[in-house]
Order: C-alpha cells, then sequence, then structure tokens
C-alpha cells in the first residue's frame, strides 16, 4: 500500500513537471526593479545545466519610455521630499522663534530680581542714561550687565541647575568636591620680609593663650583621616560627621606687612593703653582632610611669623589650641566662609583673659536658633550637596543693658539702636551690627572704666556680643570703611584697649594696605562723638526670628530709629566675602 501510493505521487508529480510553464504575471513597468535576484549557482557546472534543463523566463530590458517614467517617479519622490523637510524645518523655526520671542517679553514684563539670597547682594540696577554714557559705551555695557544679571526667579534657577548637574553627575559623586583654580602648596616657599627680601630670622613661637578655668574639650583629628575624591581643579566640600563642609583652603603667609603697620601703631600709643593681636584661623586648620594637606597651609607657621615680628608692647593672643579643643562642637559654620558664633566665643574668652576684664560663661547667654541656614559658600561654589544639606545658625545674646551708637565712616552720628539686627535665615551671620560699612559704639552697663577699639575684619563681629560684660564702651571699627586717622581717633575718644582681630585671608595684600592707609593718613580730621548720653531703660532688643526675605524696606521713619524698633541698614555681605 505504501509502495503504492508513492507511485502514485511520482506519476502525479511527473505528469505536472511536463505541463507547460504558465505566463508571468503582468507587471507594472519599472517593477523589474523591485524584483528579488535570483540565487546565484554554486559553479559554472551546475549553471550551464540548468540553461539546458529549465525555460528562460527572463523578461526583456525595458525600453526607453519605461526609463524615462521611472526616472520622472524618482525625480517626484525626491521633490515631495525635500518639500516636507523644508515643511518641517519651517515649523520648528516658527516654533523656536515663537519662544524665543515669548520669553523675551516674559524677560521684560515679569519682574526682575533685585537681590540674590543665595550670593547675599544687591543685583546690578539699571544705568541711567546720558549721552556721554551712550557715547563711552557705559550705558550700554550698563544695560547688558544689568539684564544679565537680573533674570527673574535667578536663584531659583539657579538652584535648579546645580541640582541637574547633581542629578546628571556632572559633579563628582566622592565624598570632596574641588572648585577653583588650586595648586598644591610649595611648603618650603622662603619667607621674605618687606622691607628687606631677606628670610625672617626664626624666633621662638608665641605662647599660646590658655584658658584659666577648666573646660572638658571636645576635639577630633580630623586631619588625620582621608576623604576618597577627584580633582575638579580653593575650596573643598567634603562629607563630615554625616553632613557636608566647605572649606576654603588657606595658602600661608609670607609677608611681614601685617605685624610692621601694628607696630607702627603701637609706637605712637602711650603705655597706658593696651594694645593686642588675636588671629583668625579658616575652617582648613581643623577639617581638612589628610589626602588634602598638600592643598593648604597649616596655620600655625604664618601666625607665629606674625607674633614674631610684633613688639613687646603688643600682647599676642593665639587661639589656634584653643579653637582646636572645641572642633567638635559648632565653631565653624558649615555652609559659609565665617566661623560661628561659637567660635567667636571661644576667642573673645581668650581675649578677655589676657585683657583682665570680667567674662560671663555662655550658659549665661541666651541661645537661639535659625534652621535653615545656607550661606556665602553655595554662591561660591554651586555645589548642590551644600544647598540640601543647610545647618542651623546658632546665636547668642547677652542678658545685660546695652545699645549702641551708630555714625557713618567719618563718625558723624546718625542713630542709636540694638546690637541684633532682623534678618531673614540666608543673612543671619548679618545679625551683628547689621552691616560693616559703619562704625558702632556698644554702651553696656559695665563701670570698670575700660573702653576697647576692636578694629577688625567680618570674623569678629561675632565676639562682640560676648564682649559687653567686659568692657564699658566697645567702638567697633573695620578699617575697609574707616575715613579718619585711626590714632586720633583712640585719643579722642579714651580708648584704654586696642584689640587688632582679623582672620588669615586679612593678613597680607589690600586688606593690610587699607590698615596702614587709615593709620598713616587722614591726619587733622574732625573727631568728635555727638551721640547722646547712653539710656538702658529699656530693655536691649532681641529679633524673636527670621524675616521672610532678604531684602526688606524699613517702615520706622528715617528721622525716627527707636530703641525698640531696629534698623536694618541693607547689610549686604562685602563682595570680598571677608
Amino acid at each position: 500500500m505504501i509502495r503504492q501510493a508513492h507511485n502514485i505521487s511520482k506519476e502525479k508529480f511527473e505528469s505536472r513537471s511536463a505541463s507547460p510553464v504558465p505566463p508571468a504575471p503582468k507587471r507594472a513597468p519599472g517593477s523589474e526593479a523591485r524584483r528579488a535576484p535570483e540565487t546565484a549557482p554554486r559553479n559554472a557546472s551546475d549553471a550551464s545545466s540548468r540553461r539546458t534543463a529549465e525555460p528562460s523566463t527572463t523578461s526583456a530590458a525595458p525600453s526607453a519610455d519605461q526609463k524615462s517614467d521611472r526616472a520622472r517617479r524618482i525625480a517626484a519622490r525626491r521633490k515631495r521630499r525635500k518639500r516636507m523637510e523644508r515643511q518641517s524645518a519651517s515649523r520648528a523655526s516658527f516654533i523656536f522663534c515663537a519662544f524665543i520671542l515669548i520669553l523675551a517679553f516674559l524677560m521684560i514684563v515679569v519682574p526682575r530680581s533685585t537681590i540674590s539670597e543665595i550670593e547675599k547682594r544687591a543685583l546690578a540696577e539699571m544705568p541711567a542714561f546720558s549721552f556721554g554714557a551712550y557715547f563711552d559705551g557705559s550705558f550700554t555695557s550698563g544695560v547688558t550687565q544689568y539684564y544679565d544679571d537680573t533674570v527673574p526667579a535667578r536663584d531659583t534657577f539657579k538652584n535648579l541647575g546645580n541640582n541637574l548637574k547633581k542629578i546628571f553627575g556632572l559633579s563628582t559623586g566622592n565624598t570632596v568636591e574641588v572648585i577653583g583654580n588650586v595648586a598644591r602648596v610649595d611648603k618650603n616657599q622662603p619667607e621674605t620680609t618687606a622691607e628687606t627680601g631677606t628670610a625672617a630670622e626664626a624666633e621662638p613661637a608665641a605662647e599660646e593663650t590658655e584658658t584659666t578655668t577648666a573646660e572638658e574639650k571636645n576635639s577630633k583629628d580630623y586631619r588625620a583621616a582621608n576623604a576618597d575624591a577627584t580633582m575638579e581643579d580653593g575650596i573643598l566640600v567634603v562629607y563630615q560627621d554625616n553632613h557636608y563642609r566647605a572649606i576654603p583652603l588657606f595658602g600661608g603667609l609670607y609677608s611681614d606687612d601685617y605685624a610692621n603697620t601694628l607696630n607702627y601703631l603701637r609706637a605712637f600709643l602711650t603705655e597706658d593703653i593696651n594694645m593686642y593681636c588675636l588671629l583668625i584661623p579658616c575652617s582648613s586648620q581643623y577639617y581638612l582632610p589628610a589626602n588634602y594637606a598638600d592643598y593648604s597651609v597649616d596655620h600655625t607657621e604664618s601666625f607665629d611669623r606674625v607674633f614674631n615680628v610684633t613688639g613687646d608692647g603688643i600682647t599676642d593672643i593665639n587661639i589656634l589650641n584653643v579653637l582646636n579643643d572645641h572642633n567638635s562642637e559648632p565653631i565653624y559654620l558649615r555652609t559659609d566662609h565665617h566661623w560661628a558664633p561659637r567660635g567667636g566665643y571661644y576667642a573673645a574668652k581668650a581675649f578677655a583673659e589676657a585683657a583682665g576684664v570680667p567674662f560671663q560663661d555662655i550658659s549665661t547667654y541666651d541661645e537661639h536658633v535659625y534652621p535653615g541656614y545656607m550661606g556665602s559658600m553655595y554662591a561660591y561654589t554651586g555645589s548642590a550637596n551644600l544647598l540640601n544639606d543647610p545647618e542651623d545658625f546658632i546665636w547668642y545674646s547677652a542678658n545685660n543693658k546695652y545699645n549702641v551708637d551708630y555714625y557713618d565712616r567719618s563718625f558723624n552720628y546718625i542713630y542709636t539702636g540694638n546690637l541684633f539686627f532682623d534678618v531673614p535665615t540666608d543673612a543671619a551671620y548679618c545679625i551683628y551690627l547689621g552691616t560693616d560699612d559703619q562704625i558702632a559704639k556698644v554702651n553696656t552697663d559695665v563701670k570698670n572704666g575700660r573702653t576697647l577699639l576692636l578694629v577688625k575684619d567680618s570674623f569678629a563681629n561675632a565676639m562682640v556680643p560676648f564682649l559687653t560684660h567686659s568692657f564699658e564702651k566697645i567702638f567697633v571699627v573695620d578699617q575697609r570703611y574707616f575715613e579718619l586717622n585711626m590714632i586720633e581717633f583712640i585719643y579722642a575718644n579714651g580708648i584704654t584697649d586696642v584689640l587688632m582681630a582679623h582672620n588669615s585671608f586679612s593678613l597680607a595684600g589690600a586688606e593690610v594696605e587699607l590698615l596702614d592707609d587709615v593709620i598713616k593718613n587722614y591726619t587733622g580730621s574732625y573727631i568728635y562723638d555727638e551721640a547722646p548720653a547712653p539710656d538702658f531703660t529699656g530693655d536691649p532688643y532681641i529679633p524673636d526670628g527670621p524675616l521672610d526675605s532678604y531684602y526688606y524696606e524699613d517702615t520706622a521713619a528715617e528721622e525716627d530709629y527707636s530703641y525698640d524698633e531696629g534698623y536694618y541698614d541693607e547689610g549686604y555681605y562685602d563682595e570680598a566675602g571677608y
């Protein structure tokens, strides 16, 4: 049965093979081009046998009309494609131009930013038009700067951009970021004096100021541990104790100009006037990781250099070890280049002990906390890690009676106000004295006949509240904004103690030149204190919380600076940041 079925199938197959080949179906002209190619023969003999065994089914070559028609179709398709591409490009250009026009319109009509809370400064203003300014180019340059600097929602977009950088991996994911141009410090660099250019003579280091009362040390050697990092290009953003910290790097001091300027002032003061030198380190002294030690100088050698040059009539106050004993406490701000108020407390205590004046323990002060503080270091670095890790700004108010007289740079009396100012959280360091560009006189209820002149940069502002129990009067002067002769000022106001308190970045360059200028120049100035006698009938004003925004208009009339209302004189940070 199987054999028979096989024979039948074979017969049917042979009969089908003998039947004529059906004609090929008709194809449209030019369709030959879309015809699948036949399989190539494996060898020449196969090809020959196939030609003899199978009838040829190859169609005739296309005619000239067919070729012409095919070319027209191809050309039509190409024109249609180009037309569609032009239409798509036109639509995209229209959408883009419409977007730009809408954005430009919004930039004109939407209120522009006037203050940057991140950068702690007022933004550029539209310049006033004048033909002179127009033709010398300053007007157009000012307009350009105005539109560049006052983009609507400027801080919001900046924060968004920095967060996007972090999301897309555009910043390092290691525990340390390096921002700015940083080079390893040559710690073998020869130290030269400003006058001779020769190496400074080695002298014994200044004795460390010790506290007279026993305090429990609360310190940790952060500099002994490494941190994984890649160099991005000097500010470090370090992950320590489960928080991010920005650290400015100190390049060292290689000049005696600061010490010589202090010696010059001392030579004009009588022996009954006490003079002190207190140097403030930056946070790299305590929090720099071990594997980045070569990118910042230890402050010890630089501070010793100053103390070795200052004369016998100047009492040197070295607080390096004092602060180191408490570096596990919040003595430096993590998101700001300044130290924290608690660091100012330990420095003020060391000074009070050296000066032999009364001093109150920090436990007797009222503590205030402004949560969510983001300081100047975010503006410098743009680090999303700092932005997403704000800190508490903790400050302290004294419990005795005091008020403050404020003067302009030439010591013209303006008003009597408060030691502390209403400020928003992001400007919390401005809570002391409001601004650096005024002369302040703190009147206290202390009766010891001691009057202090504090010559400082912004770091020493945090020391002032802790000295209100120590001196009867405290004059606070920033040499950057002082327009009188300092020697004449000391004698005109009966100063008994002069404290020079500057951070490590103020010991060279323009800061020292300004200090030298106010000591040697402005002679013959009119110096007279027109402030009224101190009145301690009211309680000192203490802010009960931060403001909602960085800038606000003072609600008090200009002629009425009442003691209890407070006053804020647009205390923006100095552009240099120190």
